[in-house]
């Protein structure tokens, strides 16, 4: 806060109020400069340190995604075979179980650092095009967030029927009808997490170069 204090001794003649008038406004644009320049520096050191979290945030979920991105392609496998299972015992025929198992991990992506950058305003010190690579892949995340969920629900569904049976072949005909539609959900959930979570790859590559 700039403060102006009154004058020691009273002014005589327009010559001196002239001096001590040019001498305030001096003072004063002296003192909002340095202002100015102290907020810039802050501002920049802001800006700097927020982006340098939201890289290192972006780096990191893509190195989860590299690994999931080979996990979700064994799970469509494991799908595929399950579907293959359940066809067939839909046909009354024997089946083999073999290389079915169920296993979802959900894929954690952090986004502190770019919430932190939005709820404070950090963002408005950022430069537009970056701002807007970030906010894509942020937003392409959120789309891949949430086809997780969908994804963890069809496999809640799925462990539903073999809770009731240890053995899968020993399903009821109706549980096998009802399975081959929720493992044919899950799949398609399966294989829209794959493509979206290349697709964010790519964002978070294109977001990361400077």
């Amino acid at each position: 806060m700039i403060d102006v204090h009154p004058l020691h001794k009273r002014i005589h003649g327009v010559g001196e109020f002239c001096v001590h008038l040019l001498a305030i406004t001096i003072g004063l644009l002296i003192a909002l400069g340095l202002e100015n320049v102290a907020s810039a520096v802050h501002h920049r050191h802001q800006r700097e340190e927020a982006e340098t979290m939201i890289r290192k945030e972006m780096a990191d979920n893509r190195a989860h995604l590299t690994k999931a991105d080979a996990a979700i392609q064994e799970e469509l496998n494991n799908m595929s075979a399950a579907l293959g299972f359940l066809e067939t015992r839909s046909q009354g025929k024997d089946a083999s179980t073999d290389g079915i198992s169920l296993g979802f991990s959900l894929v954690h992506l952090e986004n502190a650092g770019w919430r932190m950058a939005t709820t404070t305003g950090v963002v408005q010190y950022m430069d537009y095009d970056d701002v807007q690579r970030f906010a894509e892949s942020y937003d392409t995340q959120e789309v891949f967030n949430g086809l997780q969920n969908q994804t963890l629900e069809s496999y809640l569904r799925l462990n539903s029927y073999f809770m009731r049976s240890k053995d899968p072949r020993s399903l009821s005909q109706a549980d096998v009808d009802a399975a081959i539609s929720d493992v044919r959900g899950t799949i398609a959930h399966l294989g829209a997490m794959r493509d979206v979570g290349r697709e964010l790859m790519s964002s978070y590559d294109d977001a990361l170069k400077q």
